[in-house]
């Protein structure tokens, strides 16, 4: 029996293909007999599951069959192989700035190199022209050692300076550079004479500038004399015709003064163009003549360096000959057979060249400091011409513009005569021109409460875009805690599922290590091992889904947060444009309404002006009570002291307040500080501005 049941126990699982497999045998044969309490029969062609009590976890199973599933053990290498992934990375974000730098090196030493290429290259080409001048030179020395070394043969064979080829050599060579010499020299004085007939006709030419000056300064003064006179005059003149009008009406003096300022304020703004445009015309002018003078100085200038430089290069040219020459002369000296005449003469030759050189550099230097001073002269005395212009110029418009005057205050003289003419006829027209003036007020009065209006309506839209633009800041932070809390999600998700894969892994291992293992299970414990293994399968593959869908969820967040942004970045944009748009409209709206008020106060003292002038020569004419009944049939809508409520109301504060409500003290107050400036006369101006250039030009 015991045999029997051990033989049962220790069946196999390598005879079961799989557990389906065992289950459709099962299924397929016919239901096992239940053995008795004894005894178990049992079939040689069939398989039997021990059925002893059921695992407790997978962890156990596992144990029990020798496996070792150590769950923190892999989570801390995880972690650990977490860390030194993180770890690599901040490495390599340490050495891509140190990298960037070594690459920013590079680029400094390439700079460097290019700089060291290019001196190195203007080096070579002066060393090449450096090399062109020796080998010149040693052609010339490698000629004359060559004529020196036959000289030495002939005079060892014994010729005389007569036959001998080397000294007629010489001779030609000597002869071929006093030649060039003399040529440089015959150019020298031909440039020097150029230059003395330059410094000749500059002198003519200051003399007729100075000539020409002293002319400008006598025409300027007498001008001055004949501008005094005539102020003079015209402040005679204008004293006269203030005496005489004074007694007429002021409403209508102010009104002429007022255009005839504006006419001649643009006459001389006319004028100051006219004379900024002369003067522009003449500087140009002057710049073309400076710029000539310029070029011409620097091509002489250019002329004189390369002669100057050809001039040094000859002398040492020749005082190397001529050393090397009188060192040959003195050997011939040293030697008998020679001509102390020719080395005499040599010597003079090249005494009277040094000489010649010398005095020509001199002269050269002489003409320079001249014309240098000449030019400098010249252009003194140019400004001094041009300043002399304008001033006869200023004069000139002077007298024209005091001639215009003069003839000004005679029309006015006459239009003042025909003005008093016309008096009359405007007094009867004054009752209707009121009633103009007063719907012109009403007007008036109504744009300022339209731009009262205004100013509040842009008040309460720049408090509704501030509004707005809070709301869309705290939609801003509410959205990137979204997002803030999108990301955390994603990270647990990533977490789980990785969780789960370690999991997978695991259970795989088990099965592996299961499936080698030999061992017997009963029917009912291996029925609840697949159901729980189903159900972890299940399970895992739900969190799978989850974690999926979780992703998902997340990216959708953070997408649809991202377009929040950016919507909310653009209304925030918006908002802003409004606000712009709207503190510029209450700014216009301020200076309309400021405006506004600066013209009906204007208008209300011109009317207060015409009123009290009408009423003195009313007056003065004994026509005060038809002038009063005429205001009394008008300004039946007025107060006892005489102001108008449509006129009270529309005063108002210089500075205004659109929180403030004035009362009808503080605008009377404030109308009554406001007082027409009467505006300065024009030639008291005149006046001062000549004193002032006279005393320029005395100075």
């Amino acid at each position: 029996m015991e045999e029997t049941k051990n033989q049962q126990e220790n069946v196999s699982i390598e005879s079961l293909p799989s557990p389906s497999a065992s289950l459709d045998s099962s299924k397929g044969n016919s239901e096992p007999e239940l053995p008795n309490s004894s005894t178990k029969l049992v079939d040689p062609n069939r398989s039997l599951i021990d059925t002893a009590a059921p695992f407790q976890s997978v962890k156990a199973a596992v144990n029990m069959f020798g496996g070792n599933v150590d769950w923190k053990t892999q989570r801390a290498l995880t972690k650990e192989r977490n860390k030194n992934f993180e770890l690599e990375l901040e490495k390599a974000e340490e050495e891509v700035p140190l990298y960037l730098k070594q690459v920013e090196e590079a680029e400094d030493a390439k700079s460097r190199v290019l700089q060291e290429l290019e001196m190195t290259k203007k080096q070579v080409e002066e060393l090449k022209l450096e090399l062109d001048k020796a080998q010149i030179e040693e052609s010339q020395a490698q000629q004359d050692s060559e004529l020196a070394q036959l000289r030495v043969k002939e005079i060892e064979q014994g010729i005389r300076d007569e036959d001998s080829l080397a000294a007629k050599a010489l001779v030609q060579v000597a002869r071929s550079r006093y030649l060039e010499a003399d040529n440089e020299l015959k150019s020298l004085e031909a440039v020097l004479n150029t230059l003395r007939r330059e410094c000749d006709q500059l002198i003519k030419e200051k003399d007729v500038a100075a000539k020409k000056a002293e002319e400008a300064v006598l025409a300027s003064i007498e001008v001055e004399r004949t501008v005094e006179k005539l102020t003079i005059e015209l402040i005679s003149a204008k004293e006269a015709v203030e005496s005489a009008n004074a007694s007429h009406l002021k409403a209508e003096e102010q009104r002429l003064n007022a255009t005839m300022e504006r006419e001649q304020e643009t006459h001389n703004w006319e004028k100051q163009l006219k004379q900024s445009q002369e003067k522009l015309q003449s500087l140009e002018e002057k710049l073309f003549v400076v710029n000539d003078l310029k070029l011409k100085l620097d091509s002489e200038s250019t002329l004189l360096s390369s002669l100057k430089w050809e001039l040094a290069a000859y002398v040492a040219t020749k005082l190397s000959q001529e050393a090397e020459i009188v060192q040959e002369e003195k050997q011939k000296l040293a030697q008998p057979g020679t001509d102390e005449a020719v080395v005499t003469a040599a010597k003079n030759e090249h005494e009277e060249v040094k000489a010649s050189i010398q005095k020509a550099k001199d002269e050269v230097n002489c003409l320079r400091i001249a014309a240098y001073s000449l030019k400098s002269e010249l252009e003194t005395e140019t400004s001094i011409l041009a300043s002399l212009k304008e001033k006869e110029k200023m004069s000139v418009m002077t007298i024209s513009s005091l001639q215009a005057n003069l003839e000004m205050n005679q029309a006015e003289q006459e239009e003042v005569h025909a003005k008093q003419k016309t008096s009359h006829e405007e007094m009867r027209e004054l009752p209707y021109k009121l009633l103009d003036k007063t719907e012109e007020a009403d007007q008036a009065k109504s744009k300022a409460n339209s731009a009262s209006q205004e100013l509040i309506r842009a008040t309460e839209e720049l408090e509704l875009a501030k509004a707005s633009a809070s709301t869309m800041e705290l939609r801003l932070q509410a959205v990137l805690k979204e997002i803030e809390a999108a990301k955390a999600s994603e990270k647990l998700s990533l977490d789980a599922i990785k969780a789960v894969q370690e999991s997978e892994q695991v259970i795989a291992k088990t099965q592996a290590e299961t499936y080698q293992d030999v061992m017997t299970i009963h029917l009912e414990e291996y029925y609840a091992l697949s159901k729980k293994a189903n159900e972890a399968e299940r399970l895992a593959n739900e969190r799978v889904i989850a974690a999926v869908d979780l992703i998902k969820d997340a990216k959708k967040t953070e997408s649809m947060s991202r377009e929040k942004l950016e919507a909310s970045y653009k209304e925030i944009k918006e908002r802003k444009e409004a606000l712009r748009d709207a503190t510029e409209k209450a700014e216009k709206a301020i200076e309309g309404k400021l405006n506004m008020e600066q013209e009906l106060r204007e208008w209300r003292a011109e009317n207060e002006q015409r009123r009290k002038a009408n009423e003195a020569a009313a007056s003065s004419k004994g026509q005060s009570m038809s002038v009063r009944q005429y205001w009394k049939s008008f300004d039946d809508s007025r107060d006892i002291n005489g102001s108008d409520p449509a006129s009270i109301a529309l005063r108002v504060n210089s500075t205004p307040n659109p929180n403030r409500r004035y009362s009808v003290s503080e605008v009377d107050a404030s109308v009554t500080e406001v007082r027409p400036r009467r505006k300065k006369s024009f030639f008291p101006r005149i006046i001062m501005f000549l004193a002032r250039k006279r005393a320029q030009s005395l100075n």
